[in-house]
């Protein structure tokens, strides 16, 4: 077993990602480990992937509001940097996982994705199974999005037609 000197935390800025952020920060303590904490700004649609001017006003404020979130929930790594990428969350995790020579990976389980996004493939599941190094998930508890879910959704997802 490699000893973590490098860990991705992504976070999706949800309280869900706390209690990630939180056993990272723990982990870095423990190894003396950097912790990268990563935000990716996923584009609202196709045109979105052009570059343009909001893209620095996003950054600023994601940055913005990762450091609100760290400092409301008294989160303090003593080594970490702060990364904000554009595009996939699933490729900007995997991929800044090589940038940063990352040895584990760290992230929650739900946040933007819920029990319907589960049945279609979770953004930490696709990171699992994507990447080179460990990942440690960790299980926020909060409400999942049964309301939202129907019969159907499970019936066409789990391939029971």
């Amino acid at each position: 077993m490699r000893i973590p000197r490098t860990i991705v935390a992504p976070t999706d800025l949800s309280e869900f990602s706390i209690e990630a952020l939180r056993y990272a920060e723990e982990i870095a303590r423990l190894f003396n480990a950097e912790i990268i904490v990563l935000h990716v700004i996923e584009p609202k649609k196709a045109t979105d992937l052009l570059p343009r001017p909001k893209s620095e006003e996003a950054e600023f404020e994601a940055r913005r509001s990762i450091i609100r979130l760290l400092m409301d929930h008294t989160i303090v790594p003593h080594n970490f940097k702060l990364e904000i990428c554009h595009g996939s969350a699933v490729e900007g995790i995997v991929k800044s996982i090589s940038q940063f020579h990352a040895d584990l990976v760290v992230m929650s389980t739900h946040g933007r994705t819920g029990v319907r996004h589960v049945l279609m493939g979770s953004v930490a599941e696709q990171v699992v199974r994507l990447s080179p190094v460990p990942v440690l998930t960790i299980k926020s508890e909060g409400p999942d999005e049964i309301a939202e879910l129907r019969e159907e959704d499970i019936k066409i997802n789990l391939h029971l037609n």
